[in-house]
């Protein structure tokens, strides 16, 4: 880029940024600090950014923009003097939405790299739906489920899928020519992945989650035909409905059950329906393979739970680019966990003083390995096929998750926090990615 650009690009950036503080200020003059003055301010703010693609031809500008006002508003938070502190932030609140809300309309803008429904839909649902959903959740709310840092209203949710579709099919409408059915069923694809990236996101997350979450579901449904479309459909409403019809049969909590959802998303946009059902698979018989004393818990664990469990599995996912390629140390990852899960309290029960207590240890590793293995690689051979190789991997399994396992059990400490200690799920998570990479150099 030559220095009359780059000087071109900074200045426009400031010339839109000085109309935004602006307007801002103008608002400040004459609304009350309040979380729903806030709210209308996050609103006006996204609407402004729908009209970057026709401001600007290139990322460059844009990128600058969100730099500059991510620098401006975490001055403004950490000085808490200006007059604008109040009307845009929320004392005693801690988030980092200031940050993460032009990064993600400015990563949007570059992802979608000049799709203009790809950028206006996921911004005008960040803008709207997110804000018409906060507003509506406190001035109606009453059924909330927890979050990280807090609680969402059920009531908020439904309005944010409500106004997000509407939001997708208005954009559709204006921007594309596809028949009725077509923009019916994207809109109602890109409102239940965006409900569920809200609904997971906590401290200011969704302004990240929302638009980008959206944009990547767009993009991966881009050019499908209207049979393909209506399959998608059926299985984004399929797997929102059944991850919450079984929520009772979980122990995590409301936003961690929809951070599910994303993550089944992920599943089968990146993998299909074979990478989809596992992980079902582990969601609804988890809760049964905890001994009886913990199985009657009501729901404790939060999204950092899911984010052990997924992080491994996104990267399988990623590795086999839309093919089976790594399904078996995907497997072996998710029968890790399930291992963990059945034998991470073995050593609480009665036989922690008994002289064979060792010998108890492994046989108790030993009998969760094996219903976590039945679980996940029985249903796994039947939708692969029972070939040679495949029987072979299936026998070998057990091995590499009781390595895994036995490593997280005879290493990690009981305490008061260990359900949702942050150390207990990172080391959960590289055992489970120990048992993949072990599946995967067993079997060359």
């Amino acid at each position: 880029m030559s220095w009359q650009s780059l000087i071109s690009s900074v200045a426009s950036s400031l010339l839109v940024l000085l109309v935004l503080v602006a307007l801002l200020w103008l608002l400040s003059c004459f609304s009350k600090p309040s979380e729903r003055s806030r709210k209308l301010i996050h609103m006006f703010m996204g609407l402004t950014c729908l009209g970057l693609p026709w401001l600007f031809d290139s990322p460059t500008p844009v990128i600058i923009l969100s730099i500059i006002v991510s620098i401006l508003l975490s001055a403004l938070k950490l000085s808490q003097q200006s007059k604008l502190y109040p009307v845009l932030f929320s004392v005693g609140r801690r988030s980092i939405g200031e940050v993460c809300f032009p990064l993600g309309v400015s990563l949007t803008f570059v992802l979608s790299n000049g799709v203009l429904t790809h950028y206006i839909a996921p911004v005008a649902i960040l803008a709207l739906a997110d804000s018409l959903s906060a507003l509506i959740g406190m001035r109606f709310g009453s059924k909330f489920y927890k979050v990280v840092n807090g609680s969402k209203t059920l009531e908020g949710s439904l309005a944010f899928f409500l106004t997000a579709a509407a939001a997708a099919f208005v954009t559709l409408s204006l921007l594309t020519s596809e028949s009725f059915t077509h923009m019916v069923m994207v809109a109602l694809i890109a409102a239940i992945a965006a409900t569920a990236f809200e609904g997971m996101s906590w401290g200011g997350l969704d302004n990240l989650f929302v638009p980008v979450g959206t944009l990547l579901v767009l993009a991966q449904i881009d050019g499908q035909s209207d049979l393909q479309l209506s399959h998608t459909l059926a299985v984004f409403s399929g797997v929102f409905l059944l991850i919450l019809a079984l929520k009772r049969l979980s122990t995590l909590e409301g936003g961690a059950a929809l951070a599910v959802v994303g993550y089944m998303y992920v599943c089968y946009m990146l993998g299909g329906l074979a990478w989809l059902l596992l992980p079902v698979v582990l969601y609804a018989s988890y809760r049964r393979l905890m001994p009886k004393r913990f199985a009657k818990i009501v729901s404790t664990h939060s999204i950092f739970g899911v984010l052990s469990v997924a992080s491994v599995g996104i990267f399988w996912l990623l590795a086999s680019h839309k093919s089976d390629a790594y399904i078996y140390p995907y497997a072996t990852a998710l029968a890790t966990h399930g291992a963990i899960i059945a034998s991470a309290h073995i050593h609480l029960n009665a036989f922690d003083d008994c002289a064979n207590w060792d010998k108890l240890k492994l046989y108790a590793i030993g009998c969760s390995v094996l219903k976590s293995w039945s679980l996940i690689f029985i249903p796994l051979m039947f939708m692969t096929g029972f070939s040679a190789d495949h029987v072979v991997k299936l026998f070998l399994a057990p091995i590499w998750i009781f390595v895994a396992t036995a490593i997280f059990v005879t290493t990690t400490k009981v305490g008061p926090d260990f359900r949702n200690s942050s150390s207990r799920w990172i080391k959960q998570g590289v055992c489970a990615a120990l048992g993949s990479a072990l599946a995967l150099v067993g079997t060359m």
